[in-house]
């Protein structure tokens, strides 16, 4: 876990401060004999120390060699043609058609902009005629930083495309493309238009349907969590799995929950929260199958160093990524404290734990909602006690929408439910006081940051003081009634 941590810290570090190159290589080699070294003497005690340091340094090296790569440099601006395959699926909108292309003999991709009536289909192999660009930064968006922790650097608006090779329609991720196409139509004809695209967001990801607006309505009302797929999904279908192991065994149930992950990691396409929760999830089921004990919080530093080293961008710049590793990371920490301490407080339809994990989460990403966003909503804990609730109803009732014949009975109630849902968040999101508005810069959001960690360093104290002082009570009393 603490090298993990290490290796995000120096990767972090990377993206604020340069050091050469060759101080950081002698470092790590240093580092590599040191633990060597520990490990033919059998000195234990230092070893853990040399492996937090050697693993900053490694984050810190591999960091850095990412930072300012851009394979397209040499033809920005310029007429260019190439080969390529589109690699995502295309992102139709109304007024025109977004493409993510991967050139040949390139390991970044590059975003077209399309006119809305050209139509292409993922895995496509195209001919692409244009000018690249560099992305924009914009006054309030850093556009640049946003494709680039999607590993794309360069952009096209309007080039000129060919179709060379269509995509095999026997490719897997093409069968999961065309479930994920039927549901969402099925959701639109069961549940209607208007209401489908709050259904579709929460199931199987995706803010086409929803309005600017309304976006914006969730995000002052604290509730715009339940627009993303995350863990919730994951752990309904890992829980399935593992009830299913009961009559299928535990070897055909962890084939299938790994198969049930994939698919619904390419359904939903991808994105870091999903990612996340797709890898711990596998994890849990890998320490299942072998029977070790599953421990969250080592495992989602992992998950994170995994990501990390595959992509070092999305640490600095993508902020799905930093949300969602920063609420899982906090609830995680802080709620076996918190429960602890308020362990006697009475918790009716476990209306205490959606308080405790709703400001836990809330506070763990403060510093970086403030950085990206400059404000946050002050009402989440009430709105999530009041939401929270309902919210696996709508996801079964809009799952069931899906399946035909009964689906628009379904349907009629998720709707009903949204409707409800829209009118209280439109209400909420209206009072004057839901908000509050501050921008930080880096270094002001950093130092908020360091008082969040001292924060939950000083829950942890507060937590194991109060266990210790109720240890000592129960031995007191112990030796009293010995005594006696």
């Amino acid at each position: 876990m603490y090298t993990a941590a290490a290796f995000l810290i120096g990767s972090a570090v990377a993206f604020i401060f340069t050091v050469p190159a060759s101080l950081l290589i002698v470092l790590l080699c240093l580092g590599i004999v040191v633990l060597f070294g520990c490990i033919w003497f059998r000195k234990w005690v230092v070893l853990p120390f040399i492996l937090v340091i050697s693993a900053m340094c490694f984050g810190w090296l591999h960091g850095e060699a990412q930072t300012s790569v851009n394979e397209y440099a040499g033809v920005l601006s310029k007429p260019t043609e190439f080969e390529g395959r589109v690699v995502e699926a295309p992102d139709v909108r109304a007024d025109k058609i977004v493409l993510t292309i991967l050139p040949d003999g390139h390991r970044q991709k590059i975003v077209a902009w399309l006119a809305p009536t050209d139509e292409y289909t993922y895995g496509d192999r195209v001919w692409f005629v244009g000018r690249l660009q560099a992305p924009a930064v914009f006054e309030t968006f850093n556009y640049k930083a946003y494709l680039a922790a999607q590993g794309v650097t360069a952009v096209s608006f309007r080039p000129r495309l060919v179709v060379l090779a269509q995509a095999s329609a026997w490719h897997p991720i093409t069968w999961i493309l065309k479930v994920k196409e039927y549901a969402q139509n099925q959701i639109r004809a069961r549940v209607g238009n208007k209401q489908s695209g709050v259904v579709i967001a929460m199931l199987i990801g995706g803010k086409a349907g929803l309005s600017q607006e309304l976006q914006d309505q969730f995000a002052a009302a604290g509730l715009s969590h339940i627009l993303v797929v995350s863990g919730f999904n994951i752990s309904l279908l890992v829980g399935l799995v593992i009830a299913a192991s009961f009559y299928i065994g535990k070897k055909a149930a962890f084939v299938l929950g790994v198969i049930l992950l994939i698919f619904f990691y390419f359904l939903t396409g991808g994105g870091a929260s999903i990612m996340r929760a797709v890898w711990m999830g596998l994890l849990l089921l890998i320490t299942l199958q072998v029977g070790r004990l599953y421990t969250a919080l080592p495992a989602l530093l992992t998950v994170a160093a995994c990501m990390v080293y595959a992509n070092p961008l999305v640490l600095a710049y993508d902020a799905s990524f930093q949300l969602s590793f920063a609420a899982t990371a906090g609830i995680l920490y802080g709620a076996p404290l918190l429960e602890h301490l308020t362990e006697k407080l009475p918790n009716p339809f476990s209306i205490k734990s959606i308080f405790l994990i709703t400001c836990l989460a809330n506070f763990s990403v403060l510093p970086i909602v403030l950085f990206h966003f400059g404000g946050a909503s002050i009402i989440a804990p009430i709105t999530n006690i009041i939401v929270l609730p309902f919210v696996p109803l709508l996801m079964l009732l809009g799952a069931c929408a899906v399946i035909p014949g009964v689906g628009f009975g379904f349907g009629w109630l998720a709707s009903g439910l949204v409707d409800m849902l829209v009118w209280f968040v439109s209400r909420v999101s209206g009072i004057s006081f839901s908000q509050v508005h501050i921008e930080m810069s880096l270094p002001e959001s950093f130092l908020l940051g360091l008082a969040v960690l001292v924060s939950f360093f000083l829950l942890r104290l507060l937590a194991y003081s109060r266990l210790e002082a109720e240890k000592f009570l129960l031995a007191e009393s112990t030796s009293a009634k010995i005594a006696e």
